[in-house]
């Protein structure tokens, strides 16, 4: 598995949460996460905000985690 540091966001979350079965891919998709999950999006506050209402974690790791994935 990958160093979390180095993870996109779509592959925490379908790690964390989709591969422990704890999360549906397709709820989480029906419910607008799908360009998260294909890591197709910007994890901005608002993105952040909504990943912390439906996931838990704070809306500021969600924005770091996403930092660190495009840091070169």
């Amino acid at each position: 598995m990958k160093s979390a540091i180095r993870m996109t966001v779509g592959e925490f979350i379908r790690a964390t949460y989709i591969e422990t079965g704890t999360e549906s891919p397709e709820k989480l998709r029906s419910e607008g996460f799908g360009d998260i999950l294909d890591d197709k999006c910007v994890i901005d506050e608002k993105a952040a905000l909504r990943l912390s209402e439906r996931l838990g974690r704070s809306p500021g790791s969600w924005i770091q985690l996403y930092r660190n994935s495009i840091a070169q």
